[in-house]
């Protein structure tokens, strides 16, 4: 009911690795024609070769003119590093410095062969954008507003996984979900 969003839509698409090939390709053909896409890679399997393929090789060609690349089920990425790290506070900095790596490398490598091969400036602009991800978490984000007697049990899970300091709080949570 705003003004200022009245001509702009928001889809949720299938994923990219659903089940059923056609909702893949319905997707693959639906992104195509949006002029913003929000792409999301899990922490845990960040920027796999199928990601990469998709937000370098088709969307930019096919019309999209910004890509927000989005590191999401960040919670998951910070319990694979936590132990490693000692504490919450070290993983947090560690797993963004990584994943963030990532993401630069990927894209940079990226932009090197556009530039070569005489690519337009707004397609090298739109990809480098992509070596800046965001990084959320939905679980986190959404038990930040509860007790924690009022977590579900994956909810449990996580918070047990990220508590290694015993000092995870509401405000944690929030920056994590970001």
């Amino acid at each position: 009911n705003r003004d200022d969003l009245r001509e702009i839509s928001i889809v949720d698409t299938p994923g990219l690795n659903d089940p059923i090939a056609s909702r893949t390709d319905k997707t693959k053909q639906f992104i195509e024609k949006c002029d913003v896409v929000y792409f999301l890679s899990p922490a845990s399997r960040f920027l796999d070769k199928s990601d990469v393929d998709l937000l370098t090789a088709q969307l930019p060609q096919k019309g999209v003119k910004r890509l927000v690349l989005i590191c999401s089920r960040y919670d998951d990425g910070l319990t694979d590093t936590i132990y490693d790290k000692g504490g919450l506070v070290e993983a947090d900095i560690d797993t963004k410095y990584r994943l963030k790596r990532i993401a630069s490398k990927t894209f940079a490598k990226v932009m090197e062969g556009y530039q070569t091969r005489g690519a337009s400036k707004e397609l090298v602009s739109i990809i480098s954008e992509c070596q800046k991800p965001i990084f959320v978490s939905s679980m986190t984000h959404n038990m930040s507003s509860k007790q924690k007697d009022e977590y579900t049990e994956d909810e449990l899970i996580v918070y047990k996984n990220l508590n290694l300091d015993d000092e995870l709080d509401a405000e944690k949570l929030r920056g994590i979900g970001n």
